[in-house]
């Protein structure tokens, strides 16, 4: 009876492919050597010879089968849902969103909700920091773009309380790459900037920094898209204080970005600012840029007395050939 019941185990663990058809022939080998043989043992029951009787061996113990691996699930495959019959959400799960701000939400929500890991204090937080969030799709979209309480809470970080932005703003922000720290420190300087102009900037590399060193420079006043402006031409925030120390009147952003463009560099400037021109401005550098006079040629000018001319008569002197 042992051996036929083992035999039936095997066969259904071949059949439920818990062991492989070969790993069943080998139990079925094990289990043939270890059937009972006779032992050859004569009893007597009272002086009366009863014969030989055969005592079964025990048998061997069968080798136990490897217990397969359990296939991991995939990240993201498995969705936690919750069913009931008559379609309606439990009272209390009811009452919890109802009291964040979605009264009514049905199962089939619900359950997209979950599966994408928006829970009721996720919701509660976004809207306690003045995010308007009204559709379910709004607060997925938030989450598989990892936008975190944390990250919103960077546009209310500062004084900008006046700032408006709104669902598709901050996803737009987030999936830019625009970091929570250049939020904070770009409101601290601006507080009052719109979040497509923080957004343009960053994805724009410019960084927080750069915005600073053109408002210490001296472009207290500039407004933002002045700024990018400045970034994209290559104006250095050390050109732009070398134009300061030169005291040169109504300079303005495009001027700087004019001299720039002409070949003008901060080297340049130190060199023109040496020769102490008289009534030297803007204008007066631009020419001698685009003339391609030297700095040695005014000062070969100056040392034979021509001291008193300004950037235009020696650009004339340059034009007719004069040489020292």
């Amino acid at each position: 009876m042992v051996i036929k019941e083992e035999r039936r185990m095997i066969l259904k663990m071949v059949q439920d492919n818990t062991i492989t058809i070969e790993e069943g022939e080998r139990l079925f080998e094990a289990l043939e050597a270890s059937e009972p043989k006779t032992t050859g043992a004569t009893i007597r029951v009272g002086g009366i010879h009863m014969g030989s009787r055969t005592r079964p061996a025990i048998p061997a113990m069968p080798a136990i089968p490897a217990i397969p691996a359990i296939p991991r699930i995939p990240r993201g495959s498995f969705r936690p849902t919750l069913n009931v019959e008559n379609g309606e959400l439990p009272e209390h799960i009811q009452i919890e969103f109802k009291e964040a701000g979605f009264p009514d939400i049905d199962i089939d929500e619900y359950n997209e909700l979950k599966a994408n890991r928006v829970t009721v204090e996720y919701i509660r937080e976004i809207r306690d920091l003045g995010l308007e969030v009204e559709e379910v799709d709004e607060l997925i979209e938030l989450r598989t773009n990892n936008v975190s309480p944390e990250y919103i809470h960077a546009f209310r970080s500062t004084s900008s309380d006046s700032i408006s932005f709104e669902v598709d703003d901050i996803v737009e922000a987030k999936s830019s790459g625009v970091s929570q720290k250049y939020i904070v420190r770009f409101l601290d300087i601006y507080p009052n900037a719109d979040v497509d102009k923080i957004i343009e900037l960053s994805t724009s590399g410019v960084s927080i920094s750069k915005i600073a060193s053109y408002k210490e420079a001296g472009l207290k006043d500039s407004d933002l898209d002045e700024m990018q402006e400045l970034h994209s031409s290559g104006v250095s925030s050390r050109f732009i204080s070398e134009i300061n120390n030169m005291n040169l009147p109504d300079i303005d952003v495009s001027d700087l970005i004019d001299l720039v463009d002409s070949g003008v560099t901060k080297s340049t400037l130190k060199k023109l600012k040496s020769l102490d021109l008289k009534e030297l401005d803007f204008d007066d550098i631009s020419e001698f840029a685009e003339s391609g006079i030297s700095i040695s040629y005014i000062k070969d000018m100056i040392s034979i007395g021509l001291d008193s001319l300004k950037m235009e008569n020696f650009v004339d002197l340059h034009e007719h050939g004069v040489r020292d």
